[in-house]
């Protein structure tokens, strides 16, 4: 479940797919005293030898979906891949995402952190986030409330579990050039333009 796929086992694995499934989990863990771990796409993420002490869940269902607003604003789940939001943007005319291309891992994790690269950052694109807070409850945060700052947001403080983003995109030309950064074999990033139909 991990990109690095190394690690000792986790007590339990769940798979959520709906809010009411989450909060009922979270709850009872809580009661519990259980320890809970929200993964996302598991890049980037070393785990010990000695696995994980607690419940680890994985967002599907309802959290990896994604559906257009209106035509400038993105709704997405947590689970999502940032790979398959930057392709849905472009498949949609859409332009801000740009930096996000090749950054891997979920749309939780990288509202999280406020995950960025090529100078752009979640921030430039945020507009709310959807979540659950220590008591069950389900709350939204808008762009300001997030207190996005490198790497950091309020979530990292706050520990709440983030179920959604709302990303506020602006239009492209008809051809919209997003920059592919592939890396050749001596680790230089090479910078390819295309025009992409949309």
């Amino acid at each position: 479940h991990t990109t690095f796929k190394i690690g000792g086992n986790a007590q339990a694995l769940i798979r959520v797919t709906n809010n009411e499934g989450l909060i009922d989990i979270l709850k009872k863990c809580k009661e519990c005293e259980i320890p809970v771990f929200i993964l996302g796409k598991g890049s980037n993420l070393l785990v010990s030898d000695r696995g994980i002490d607690g419940i680890v869940i994985k967002l599907d269902g309802v959290f990896n979906q994604i559906k257009l607003i209106d035509d400038e604003t993105i709704y997405c789940g947590a689970g999502v891949s940032l790979a398959k939001l930057c392709s849905y943007a472009c498949e949609h005319g859409l332009s801000g995402l740009e930096f996000a291309w090749g950054i891997p891992g979920s749309v939780g994790g990288a509202v999280y952190m406020n995950a960025g690269a090529y100078g752009g950052e979640m921030k430039d694109v945020l507009y709310s986030c959807t979540h659950i807070d220590n008591d069950g409850n389900i709350g939204i945060l808008t762009k300001d409330e997030l207190e996005l700052d490198y790497r950091r947001s309020a979530y990292t403080v706050n520990g709440f579990t983030i179920i959604s983003a709302t990303l506020k995109l602006e239009k492209g030309d008809k051809n919209i050039h997003y920059c592919y950064h592939l890396y050749s074999e001596n680790n230089k990033t090479l910078c390819l333009t295309d025009d992409l139909e949309v």
